[in-house]
């Protein structure tokens, strides 16, 4: 599979994960309870498949090598502004977490909930289609063989020795569990090199909430 494929893959789960806290947006502004345990598994979820994982690919290796081979720096040309929208998510994200973490319910919660989720969904989706209609189409034909088959080496070796054999798989299994309990179809999940072929999914239980 190449390397723009396992990109694209990456993005149609977090999409999938996109979804479901959409669907958690949706039930706190109908009037239900915020499923905080859930929020959590979908912040875990960013910050090791979304971040550690998916983002250090491309800003590791396909930013960096688009950079090298442009001769511009990271604070300019089309990776900056790409690399600014990964630098807002995580802000989206950790404006999500301060919610969580908060030591009782404070009066605007929700409504920080609300907006900062919104936004990561938001952004995240144009991110993703800027990267997918633009960006890879342009690098599919500017990049050689030999460099594709380079990045896709690299790919390889951020998954094992940053992330560790079966970590993608286990993130990709949260994802699936999340998509279960909110009704949200599951996607075709890239293939990751030494993925297990099996992959135990969370078991199902019921949304509960300290709010």
């Amino acid at each position: 599979m190449d390397v723009f494929s396992i990109l694209s893959g990456e993005h149609r789960v977090i999409g999938q994960v996109l979804a479901c806290l959409e669907k958690i947006v949706a039930g706190v502004q109908a009037g239900g309870n915020f499923d905080a345990p859930s929020v959590r598994e979908v912040l875990e979820f960013f910050r090791h498949y979304a971040d550690h994982a998916h983002h250090a690919r491309e800003e590791d290796v396909l930013f960096a090598r688009i950079e090298a081979k442009a001769g511009f720096s990271r604070a300019q040309g089309p990776t900056a502004s790409l690399r600014a929208e990964h630098v807002q998510a995580r802000s989206h994200v950790q404006a999500i977490r301060m919610v969580l973490e908060a030591d009782k319910p404070r009066p605007n919660d929700m409504a920080r909930f609300i907006e900062h989720a919104k936004a990561l969904a938001s952004g995240k989706r144009q991110h993703m289609q800027k990267e997918e209609q633009q960006l890879f189409p342009a690098l599919a034909e500017k990049l050689t063989p030999s460099e594709l088959q380079e990045l896709a080496r690299a790919f390889e070796h951020v998954q094992q020795t940053d992330r560790g054999a079966g970590t993608s798989a286990r993130y990709v299994a949260m994802a699936n569990a999340l998509s279960g309990r909110y009704g949200v179809p599951h996607v075709q999940a890239p293939h990751v090199a030494h993925q297990p072929q099996h992959v135990p999914m969370p078991p199902p239980r019921e949304p509960r909430s300290r709010w």
